[in-house]
């Protein structure tokens, strides 16, 4: 299966492999995010607190049911399929957990790297190519592709790619240009965006560069 056919995985089949292998389905949910970058910081603070609850719930879960497992050693049992239910679960909840938190440390990576692209060629204005690809260790044609992708999803305004260099299509106005305190993202201050297309926070004058 290719990873586009992952990423337009249906709903259904996340929310099966979420309730049955919850790795999977996270790994779909990031699919889904990488490729649309809508809403990625807040994916991922939600995948952190998935993780968060997931080790509350096995925290409580351990003490509701300690009588029980105090028992279980003390009578010298065997492990029956009562007991390998507990197994099962503290699995399920580790998954649970190191999947969630493995998301939101992907995600948040993705989004710092493309923070970095926002930086470079909005405020810095940077032109070489080059020099994006030493600051996130990404091959020219990776590089490029993100540069491409981001202009056609409003990130980056007013640029194209040519060769290896960023073109200017027309100078921005410094003092529109604000920078999300919540995620550093940078954008341009109009009255048609009024929120940061990461983190969704909204954008004031305070937050001129």
């Amino acid at each position: 299966m290719k990873d586009l056919d992952k990423r337009n995985m249906p709903l259904y089949i996340i929310v099966l492999s979420l309730i049955l292998i919850f790795p999977l389905g996270v790994y779909y949910i990031v699919l889904k995010t990488e490729e649309n970058l809508r809403n990625i910081k807040k994916v991922a603070t939600n995948f952190k607190i998935v993780g968060f609850l997931g080790i509350l719930v096995g925290v409580i879960y351990f003490l509701a049911n300690y009588s029980v497992y105090v028992s279980l050693i003390d009578s010298h049992m065997n492990l029956d399929m009562y007991s390998f239910n507990f197994i099962y679960i503290y699995v399920y909840i580790i998954m649970v957990v190191i999947s969630s938190f493995i998301g939101s440390s992907y995600l948040n990576k993705i989004c710092e790297r493309f923070m970095i692209y926002t930086e470079f060629i909005n405020i810095r204005h940077i032109k070489d190519i080059t020099i994006i690809q030493d600051e996130t260790l990404e091959n020219i044609e990776d590089v490029k592709n993100n540069i491409n992708k981001l202009i056609k999803l409003g990130y980056l305004v007013n640029v194209k790619v040519s060769n290896d260099n960023i073109i200017s299509t027309k100078t921005v106005d410094k003092k529109k240009l604000v920078k999300c305190k919540t995620c550093g993202n940078i954008e341009i201050l109009d009255k048609d965006k009024v929120r940061c297309t990461f983190c969704m926070r909204k954008l004031t004058k305070k937050d001129r560069m």
